[in-house]
């Protein structure tokens, strides 16, 4: 069965060949794509490809029982068996996919004035080329163009070259988690997660994944994080639970005007980081520094002291806020903090800082800081960034007139510096993709996540939670283990009820 132009199906390297419907082969974007199959309207698809595409399905079904079966799991339970859709999923993953794209749907018909400008001038996703009003079909067509595109980057040779080093470090966290003795090969490994806005529900599902997995903070030497990805990384360490839960704060608390409002009364700053602060210190999604601070890996903010040009890396752990007083959160606002217009910037260990992505860190202060002086130990760096694969020539440098202003408190403040951070991020991809493929004595390895349509300043939580799910059941499949029977994101109880309501 050829793929229909715009269809998302099973894809293949050689078409000529059968896809092996193994638990292992067919990830869950895979599996959605034959459900879509199914589902298709295009005459294109066949009575007979939809009668050989459920047959697939309840081939990988009955694989993925049998595998499950050597633990005494079956794919679905008996109770879930009763209630499959016609696809093939069980009723609750269809519903909550089918739920959210109606409800990505709903949101892009109900914006006007300052949002669709947004929508058509600002964002890097899809967006911009949606028309004024689409349906959940839409959506899902929309989706599948996405996915289409993001496989046939993943069998690009330049994408295909990262896997191996990324299979080094997998093998390192895998081996670790497998010998918490000790007993085997001597290994240390540290995690870089970068920045990106509110691309962070990618990062955050990436380690809510290795949480999953059995992989723990205590695994790692260091955290390693920037702006979002510190934040992520922050929940990471507090617990499963708390991962999810920090998750939520993307779909949530930054799913408010409060946060986020391009409106020209907030010229003076569109994006309010206090927010996220706020949901760190109390309520639900208070983080318990003191289990944090009882973690033995070591957590370390980049941050970039007021006009230094230069980013450098503060022990989460041991942060003092302006008063003096031991503050790990007051290290988390310093590293994602895009000050007030004219503002002073966030006091840690009596400095003045800004976003980490103000300034440049090297790689190289990474690997000096926490390399061992062992030969025998194998140092590796998992490396987050947040952001889908791009071919080198494609991360480009900005030729926007806001990068080629200098280092000082006015262009770095209010909304221009908050415009001017995401540039950054994106344009020093380049530097940083430079800096790993050329790194000596170090196995690093970049876990790309799946594109999901996220974007640095689109608020969409249903785009949110769609990708948070896609993105922990693909880092699974990059280890190579065995796929989520299920995937419960966090919802706090007032965003039930509204939802309810």
């Amino acid at each position: 069965m050829e793929r229909p132009p715009n269809i998302n199906t099973p894809r293949s390297q050689d078409n000529s060949k059968p896809i092996d419907f193994s638990p292992y082969e067919l990830n869950y974007n895979e599996f959605w794509g034959l459900v879509s199959v199914v589902n298709s309207k295009d005459p294109k698809i066949t009575a007979k490809d939809k009668a050989d595409t459920k047959a697939q399905l309840a081939a990988h079904n009955a694989a993925l029982a049998k595998k499950r079966g050597t633990k005494g799991k079956e794919a679905y339970s008996s109770e879930e068996l009763s209630h499959l859709s016609e696809t093939g999923a069980s009723k609750e993953e269809f519903d909550f996919y089918q739920n959210h794209f109606k409800g990505m749907a709903d949101r892009h018909n109900k914006r006007k004035g300052w949002e669709r400008i947004v929508d058509k001038n600002i964002l890097e996703n899809d967006k911009p080329k949606r028309p004024k009003k689409i349906s959940k079909e839409y959506v899902m067509q929309e989706r599948a163009e996405m996915e289409n595109r993001d496989f046939d980057r993943m069998l690009d040779q330049e994408r295909r070259e990262w896997d191996p080093d990324l299979q080094r470090v997998v093998e390192a966290l895998k081996s670790k988690r497998d010998d918490p003795e000790g007993k085997g090969k001597k290994r240390v490994v540290v995690m870089y997660q970068l920045g990106g806005g509110l691309k962070g529900p990618a990062g955050g599902a990436v380690v809510a994944a290795l949480h999953e997995m059995g992989i723990t903070p205590a695994i790692f030497k260091a955290l390693v994080g920037s702006s979002c990805g510190l934040d992520n990384e922050i929940y990471y360490a507090d617990g499963k639970e708390s991962t999810y839960r920090g998750i939520s704060i993307y779909y949530e608390e930054c799913n408010t005007k409060k946060f986020l409002d391009v409106r020209p009364g907030r010229l003076d700053q569109i994006m309010d980081v206090s927010v996220v602060e706020d949901a760190m210190r109390e309520g639900p999604k208070a983080l318990n520094q003191e289990r944090i601070k009882n973690q033995p890996c070591e957590i370390h903010a980049v941050v970039t002291p007021v006009n230094s040009g230069k980013a450098k890396l503060v022990d989460v752990k041991t942060a003092v806020n302006e008063s003096g007083k031991p503050d790990m959160i007051a290290a988390v606002k310093g590293s994602m903090n895009v000050r007030l217009f004219r503002a002073p910037g966030t006091m840690v260990n009596g400095e003045l800082v800004e976003d980490g992505s103000f300034g440049k860190m090297e790689l190289q202060t990474i690997i000096d800081k926490f390399k061992p002086d062992d030969p025998d130990v194998e140092f590796s760096i998992l490396v987050i960034p947040n952001t889908p694969f791009k071919k080198l020539e494609e991360f480009k440098a900005s030729d926007s007139l806001l990068e080629h202003l200098p280092d000082t408190d006015l262009i770095n403040s209010g909304s221009v510096g908050t415009f001017r951070k995401f540039q950054r991020v994106s344009a020093g991809m380049r530097d940083m993709v430079r800096e790993f493929k050329e790194a000596k004595g170090v196995n690093i390895g970049v876990l790309w996540p799946p594109d999901t349509g996220l974007d640095t300043l689109d608020q969409d939580p249903d785009q949110m939670k769609i990708a948070v799910v896609d993105t922990i059941r693909d880092t699974v499949r990059q280890f190579g283990e065995l796929p989520l029977e299920k995937i419960k994101i966090y919802e706090s109880e007032e965003s039930q009820d509204q939802k309810a309501a």
